[in-house]
């Protein structure tokens, strides 16, 4: 299909913090919308779950409903069709979708905005794994480990996987959610190097180790843990650790199950695009959050997708109206807020000192609010109204 001089059918798989951005853009700019000839979204949850608020949400300070996005009612405004499932497989050469159900979607533009998963552990087809992505999975896994904690006679030993940002701050965010609980859960964190962080914010390692440490939580540095058991985690030195519960926050990994023809991956399983965001192989995908593998790598952080949102949206209007794109320049080093479990946290940022507390606290909370406003449905659709969109 020539994109120059016809209107091309865009689909958009999955509802990332990239493509929320498109949906609003296209709700209120019918000018978009109509340079192409059909939009499909296929998503199979009508809400996305903010990342930025999750540890927040998961040490109680915000309800669960504060940190969705409402999918279903951003597609109805952007007039895109919403498709209920799960992308299997991509054919970039043939230019089709293959999905969980058996049906197929052909496109002319795709973008990918699926996200990632935790990476397999050997043996964690157990009940009580619990990996933070999907979401929804999370929830899930922390109802049924607070079913044991109400019948516990003797404290759990919980252990949470993954040294990064998110696998300290979930792990402080679960000792303020169970700081009640009688008999109270042991947790324990496990990573792979001597640091936090992977050793790239000493000034906030050392205030998050702290944190660790005031809130009872176990450290095991070095610590790589390759399997998991029923009441035991291994390490591949050939140590094992008692753990009633484990939680996954490791580094991210594909989404499973998810194959592709005439996509280029790198080595860990990602898309690989050059600087606008297009994949390096096949010009019509477009990939962008965790999914896609950057030509100057950069974390998997929700901070990152936010950011190539607006070059990503631009970019696939300007393929649609055959104009020049332009480049997303990902900077080197994002600001990141990290909550230590109450309302605190720590700012990281390469600085010698990390500034920590209330008001860093606050700071975040601010700009987690003012993105899940920005989203926000009935928001969007009153300003439609006043435009006369």
């Amino acid at each position: 299909m020539d994109l120059a001089n016809e209107s091309p059918r865009l689909v958009l798989t999955g509802a990332g913090h990239a493509h929320v951005e498109l949906l609003r853009r296209l709700a209120l700019r019918p000018a978009l919308r109509r340079a192409f000839a059909a939009i499909d979204l296929i998503e199979p949850e009508d809400t996305m779950a903010y990342s930025g608020l999750l540890p927040a949400t998961v040490a109680g300070h915000y309800a669960r409903h504060d940190m969705q996005i409402d999918i279903a009612a951003l597609a109805r405004l952007a007039a895109v069709n919403w498709h209920r499932g799960r992308v299997t497989r991509i054919d970039a050469t043939a230019r089709r979708v293959h999905l969980a159900d058996g049906t197929q979607q052909a496109y002319d533009l795709l973008s990918l905005n699926i996200g990632t998963e935790p990476p397999v552990v050997a043996g964690d087809h157990q009940s009580h794994v619990v990996p933070v992505k999907p979401v929804a999975t999370l929830w899930r896994g922390l109802a049924r480990i607070e079913h044991r904690l109400e019948t516990a006679r003797a404290p759990l030993r919980i252990a949470v996987i993954g040294g990064g940002a998110g696998g300290v701050e979930l792990a402080l965010a679960l000792a303020y959610r169970w700081r009640r609980c009688r008999p109270n859960p042991r947790i324990d964190l496990y990573h792979r190097g001597p640091a936090l962080l992977g050793g790239a914010e000493p000034a906030a390692a050392e205030t998050l180790a702290q944190a660790l440490c005031d809130a009872g939580i176990g450290r095991h540095p070095e610590a790589s843990i390759t399997r998991i058991a029923s009441d035991t985690i291994a390490s591949d030195d050939g140590r094992i650790f008692p753990a009633d519960a484990v939680v996954l926050a490791t580094g991210a990994a594909t989404a499973p199950g998810l194959g592709s023809r005439g996509l280029v991956r790198d080595a860990q399983g990602f898309v690989r695009v050059d600087a606008t965001l297009r994949s390096v192989e096949a010009p019509e995908v477009f990939a962008a959050g965790d999914i896609a593998s950057l030509p100057l790598p950069r974390p998997k952080s929700g901070v990152f997708a936010v950011r190539a949102a607006p070059v990503l949206a631009d970019n696939i209007e300007r393929t649609a109206t055959g104009r020049p794109l332009r480049a997303f320049e990902a900077q080197p080093r994002a600001l990141a807020l990290i909550g230590l479990g109450a309302r605190r946290a720590v700012a990281a940022r390469g600085w010698p000192i990390a500034p920590s507390g209330y008001a860093v606290w606050r700071l975040k909370q601010a700009i987690d609010q003012r993105f899940i406003e920005r989203y926000d449905a009935g928001k969007i659709a009153r300003i439609m109204h006043r435009s006369g969109v």
